[in-house]
């Protein structure tokens, strides 16, 4: 038996929007818990996509088809004709590896057959109607499979307190920073660079600086389970970042004598009862942050390759991707961001007669690059150019100035969270906990920017940059620093706790405490399942290692002279016509310097593009940037970053110059915008 066309149409939802959205949400547990949904919710949300929309879809042509059949059938058709175009082109541009204009021909083809197979032939649709237990099947795979499942069905764990209790119980703050290596703070040298950061300077004065440490995993989920627990994964074993499935961690071992003020955004491992009244995340709104953040992910699911690169990036962050305006992503920004959630972890410090554990993992500096080192908000609602896919992973180009200007913006980031480092130690000594608390500051995992190399996974090129990360541990009462290159990885951060509390752990781990644990013979690390073996020296410092991250001013090395330079104080041509366009320019008429600056110009140039362009503020040159195919191919681009500092509240104007370089004499300078 065929079952009739309109119920096809609960079939093709399902393989076109449900089953691409669950496949995500289950390689990716962490979105799930990124958005902090509830077990509940995502039963709702399993019943929104796979049921609750075709069915009012279905609906609304049934109905229209009751008022008008011949419109009804016309607007049916027109939809299964989508919906099996989003089947094919979706398949296409993930399994096709063609350039994506032969990718797209050879999709339409397909997608056209395809359709006519179904509209034409009883055959197609008895294929459909056979297909017809994937609108049940769908939804229960993603909602009965591990790790999925767990957030339904596992029972809420119970603190697992140990029996003996801590000889001392000093105040405990521990910061766990996110794609931050320690080869930025160094250079690559034996010592923290001062002038950058000085608060992690002062940090590593007094206290074991363990300068050979490194991460254990380059994926979040993993690694903060795995810092938390003082265990490796399990190679194979899917978990969720949840306590039900790391029920014995920090938390819980120290949930029977400290009191919990813990921000996770991106994990849910301390349990409900222990840090219901600790801090949570500020968000936006669970249910229009979901929306807005599955139809992102979505659209990069169905969207041809070269066109994604318009559509807000979806590998920067787990979650609020999906606000398209300029404006309202600063808005958003500046009311939930991520500096919001620092500045509120350490306005909760305070001095208090019970223990207290202060953890807060932040996902800084990691992309999205939208700071200033004061932390106002710069961010352009882009890509980070020069990264494209290699086997799903983020690759970086070998375009120079794509990578200085990534660096660049790194840099600033970085500089924003030793601003944070200075604060809570300000708050510390404010609250006059500073002397006796023991502090632990450190990163899940690191990063790397390289030509043609890994951004995240480690390749043998950049190995410091991924696998090495700042592990600051400030004993109470501890007035000097101690520099140590004993072989440490983040897995013995938990024993180093158990250890200077006195406190016996009453669970096996793969960690060891540096201060008196056996030094282990290599280093661990996992990239995906792959587990990497890496020489216990990995991180000590030698003349090999060297390497300053990019500087934060410049120009490339075209023009620089320009810099500073007033526009009074030059000769410039001013053409009728103007050739470039900057992206949300208005946002340069009212500019409140408190919060959020333009400083990221972007846009592109039409005619004949020049190669250099200088870039003005308020009648001062401030950047020197060269223009670059754009990601479609279609156009000519430019990218460049301005000084905060250069910006004055409410409007300011700004002024493009193409810049041609003579044999001899000044460049000529031409105002295109």
């Amino acid at each position: 038996m065929i079952l009739p066309p309109k119920y096809h149409l609960l079939v093709l939802w399902g393989f076109a929007v449900a089953q691409p959205v669950y496949d995500l949400m289950g390689r990716y547990p962490a979105f799930l818990t990124a958005h902090h949904l509830t077990g509940l919710q995502i039963l709702a949300l399993a019943g929104v996509l796979s049921f609750l929309i075709p069915v009012s879809l279905w609906g609304m042509l049934s109905l229209v088809g009751k008022i008008h059949r011949a419109t009804g059938l016309v607007l049916h058709t027109i939809v299964i004709a989508v919906l099996v175009a989003l089947i094919v082109y979706a398949a296409v541009w993930k399994l096709v590896t063609i350039p994506w204009v032969i990718a797209g021909i050879f999709a339409t083809l397909i997608w056209l057959l395809a359709l006519w197979g179904y509209t034409a032939t009883r055959a197609g649709r008895a294929v459909v109607t056979v297909l017809t237990p994937a609108v049940i099947v769908f939804p229960a795979i993603f909602i009965l499979t591990e790790p999925v499942s767990k957030y339904l069905f596992a029972p809420d764990a119970t603190p697992k307190t140990s029996t003996a209790r801590a000889h001392a119980t000093p105040p405990i703050v521990m910061v766990v920073f996110d794609e931050l290596p320690t080869s930025v703070l160094t250079g690559g040298g034996p010592s923290i660079d001062a002038e950058r950061f000085p608060n992690f300077a002062k940090l590593a004065n007094g206290s074991y600086w363990f300068r050979n440490a490194t991460a254990v995993d380059t994926r979040t989920e993993w690694a903060l389970p795995a810092i938390l627990t003082g265990q490796y994964k399990i190679v194979g074993q899917v978990r969720a970042p949840t306590v039900n499935d790391y029920p014995r961690n920090l938390f819980t071992l120290l949930s029977g004598t400290y009191q919990m003020r813990v921000s996770e955004p991106l994990t849910d491992l301390c349990p409900t009862d222990v840090c219901s009244r600790s801090l949570r995340s500020a968000s936006l709104n669970t249910v229009r942050r979901l929306i807005l953040d599955v139809t992102t992910v979505y659209m990069h699911i169905v969207t041809p390759p070269p066109w994604r690169a318009k559509l807000p990036p979806i590998n920067q962050a787990w979650a609020d991707f999906g606000i398209f305006r300029m404006d309202q992503r600063a808005a958003d920004i500046d009311d939930y961001g991520r500096h919001r959630q620092a500045q509120e972890f350490i306005r909760s410090i305070e001095a208090s007669p019970a223990p207290r554990l202060y953890f807060m993992h932040s996902n800084l500096p990691h992309m999205p690059y939208e700071y200033f080192p004061s932390g106002t908000i710069y961010f352009r609602h882009a890509l980070i150019r020069g990264i494209h896919k290699r086997n799903n992973l983020d690759v970086w180009s070998d375009d120079s100035l794509a990578l200085a200007e990534a660096t660049q913006r790194f840099v600033l980031q970085v500089r924003f969270v030793d601003r944070i480092v200075g604060n809570l130690i300000a708050r510390l000594q404010q609250q006059k906990l500073y002397d006796e608390a023991l502090i632990i500051i450190t990163a899940d995992h690191g990063v790397s920017i390289r030509a043609g190399d890994l951004r995240r996974g480690i390749s043998e090129v950049n190995q410091r940059d991924i696998a090495g990360v700042p592990l600051f541990i400030k004993t109470p009462k501890q007035k000097r620093g101690v520099v140590s290159d004993r072989n440490v990885e983040l897995v013995d951060i938990l024993p180093a706790i158990a250890d200077v509390l006195g406190l016996p752990l009453d669970w096996p781990t793969d960690g060891r405490s540096p201060f008196t644990g056996p030094e282990r013979s290599h280093k661990t690390m996992f990239d995906g399942w792959r587990q990497w073996r890496l020489p216990s020296d990995l991180m000590i410092p030698s003349d090999r290692t060297r390497r300053r991250w990019g500087e934060e001013t410049g120009d490339g090395g075209f023009a620089g002279d320009l810099v500073g330079q007033r526009l009074n104080q030059l000769q410039i041509e001013r053409p009728a016509r103007r050739s470039a366009v900057v992206m949300n320019a208005r946002l340069y008429e009212d500019v409140r310097r408190e919060s959020f600056v333009p400083a990221h110009v972007v846009g592109h140039v039409s005619g004949n593009p020049p190669g250099i362009i200088a870039v003005a503020l308020n009648g001062r040159i401030e950047a020197v940037t060269r223009t670059y195919p754009g990601a479609s191919g279609e156009r000519v681009e430019f990218s460049a970053l301005l000084p905060e500092l250069a910006f004055k509240e409410g409007a300011n104007r700004l002024t493009l110059l193409q810049v041609d370089r003579l044999a001899a004499g000044p460049p000529r300078l031409i105002q295109i915008y």
